[in-house]
């Protein structure tokens, strides 16, 4: 199952393939930020809703994989 770490509800998000047959995640949450440190809150709030669980090899072991996206975008202000 696919759940966004970042909402409370934790439903599970559906897989589709976008127009140039790449893979996306619907429904996954968008959150804005200005530098660094809102950036690693962020990181921070989603690594503390993994699921983790002991298994038989790692006490700790957590049973999920993150993936973190970043994307950044630049705003030019022509007014000089």
């Amino acid at each position: 199952d696919i759940h966004d770490l970042l909402d409370h509800d934790r439903k599970t998000l559906p897989l589709r393939e976008d127009a140039n047959g790449g893979v996306i995640v619907v429904g996954l949450k968008t959150v804005p930020v200005s530098n660094a440190t809102d950036a690693l809150n962020v990181l921070h709030t989603g690594t503390m809703n993994r699921t983790t669980a002991a298994t038989l090899m790692n006490h700790t072991s957590s049973r999920s994989h993150a993936v973190f996206t970043k994307r950044s975008m630049c705003h030019i202000d022509n007014q000089s």
